[in-house]
């Protein structure tokens, strides 16, 4: 279910420099709003489904592979109908190759404010160590040919990170692990 919750966060992007240390290259975003309601999505996905469909696209275009996913994921029951709607319009099933789900919702709670921002600063936290967040043990894919990893796995391809907002509006963002990520530690606190 929907877990409300409190964060911060804050990210620093830079333009046109050589991504050598570690730090994750943001590929590309995509956003558009459908005004479904205020506050839930059509249960078709179709505007998500579209972004998705067409980050997919763009980066096989490009010559890249999608690795993993990390979707909006909230815990409602409306939500879990129109984003799984939206990821079978985008990867569907037998003619393109599904990238492995990480959820990090269920880790965080719904920050109240800028949670999919939050999403983002963690998950570019992981992919400086080269890694993807593993998902809670017991979590259900939205079919059974799409992989939940319950443990960090390496970060492999670009990872397309979706938000939605109050009003209809959805967004993807397509990151990748930098050069060198796999030898950056974190400072243990």
């Amino acid at each position: 279910g929907f877990h409300p919750a409190e964060a911060v966060a804050a990210l620093a992007l830079e333009v046109g420099t050589e991504v050598l240390d570690g730090r994750p290259e943001v590929l590309g975003y995509w956003a558009n709003s459908d005004a479904h309601h205020a506050v839930k999505l059509p249960a078709d996905g179709r505007a998500l489904g579209q972004l998705l469909e067409r980050a997919r696209v763009e980066m096989e275009a490009a010559g890249l592979r999608i690795g993993a996913l990390c979707p909006h994921a909230n815990g409602t029951a409306s939500n879990r109908v129109a984003e799984s709607a939206a990821l079978e319009r985008a990867f569907p099933r037998g003619q393109v190759s599904r990238p492995s789900l990480h959820l990090i919702k269920p880790q965080t709670g719904h920050a109240l404010g800028a949670s999919g921002l939050l999403e983002v600063a963690l998950l570019t936290a992981g992919l400086r160590r080269g890694e993807l967040p593993r998902n809670l043990p017991g979590l259900t894919p939205p079919a059974a040919d799409w992989q939940l990893p319950d443990h960090p796995t390496q970060a492999n391809g670009v990872v397309l990170k979706t938000a939605i907002g109050m009003g209809g509006h959805n967004a993807v963002l397509a990151l990748r692990a930098g050069i060198g990520a796999q030898d950056f530690s974190m400072p243990s606190t």
